[in-house]
């Protein structure tokens, strides 16, 4: 399988180098000193639970954009950007042929509305990762929590095709946990529940998860900002079986 994963940061470098084990070929595209750093050295993935055991992927083929594949086509586009660059990366991906495909792996309950509306609904597979990896250092990433899986299905019709299996049982080849989503839409709104809450507030507060959760009041916003969104969801149509407070009693452990 051919990839080109769009944004080699702290997700898509990780989830890119699980592709290269499982024997795909994989081009990352990346941008600025960090860039530099994977052409020159390679990747380096630190594990905060393992932390003298660093992983040194050499054989990385990264680029500054499409234009540089020199000839490369793939199979599937994974896109990583951050949701602002969103309008660019689909831009720019409008110069690949139809054969091309694209994993949605960015934050954001519409990116997917977003490439399906640019490419095709039958061209674009939803997907979500459950995971703390971020750049630490030019060529240099760190994963903080062991248990990160990567949630993938398709935005139109039957998720489990044929296509979402075969890209899953090579995360599995790679040793990383993944779920087929029954129902994309409602897997990324479950989501956005804890992520659209947590960010803002953290943000405004300036506490960590476990100070917003311990404090009653921060604790009381949390929660009001959690019923908000679920309720937005239902009101575009989207069923979230998940309740605020079993979210709320995740987030304590």
């Amino acid at each position: 399988m051919k990839v080109v994963i769009y944004g080699a940061g702290g997700v898509g470098a990780f989830y890119g180098s699980a592709l290269l084990k499982a024997g795909c070929d994989v081009r990352f595209i990346g941008r600025g000193k960090h860039l530099e750093a994977m052409q020159d050295s390679g990747l380096r993935i630190k594990r905060s639970w393992k932390p003298d055991n660093d992983e040194v992927v050499e054989s990385i083929e990264a680029v500054g954009g499409l234009n540089e594949l020199d000839g490369f086509i793939p199979d599937y586009v994974f896109v990583c950007v951050k949701y602002r660059d969103l309008e660019d990366v689909t831009e720019a991906c409008k110069s690949l042929p139809e054969s091309v495909c694209f994993v949605s792996l960015l934050n954001g309950v519409d990116a997917v509305e977003t490439l399906a509306a640019a490419f095709g609904s039958p061209r674009v597979i939803a997907g979500s990762c459950v995971i703390i990896s971020y750049v630490v250092e030019p060529g240099t990433i760190l994963v903080q929590d062991s248990a990160y899986t990567i949630l993938l299905g398709e935005w139109e019709g039957p998720s489990d095709s044929a296509r979402v299996r075969e890209i899953c049982s090579l995360f599995t080849k790679a040793e990383v946990e993944n779920i087929v989503m029954q129902d994309a839409r409602s897997a990324l709104w479950t989501k956005l529940i804890s992520m659209g809450a947590l960010g803002p507030i953290s943000a405004v507060t300036r506490a960590s998860v476990n100070e917003i959760l311990s404090v009653p009041e921060t604790r009381e916003l949390l929660r009001q900002t959690m019923e908000e969104i679920k309720s937005v969801a239902k009101a575009v149509g989207v069923k979230v079986d998940v309740s605020v407070e079993s979210t709320l009693k995740r987030l304590d452990k």
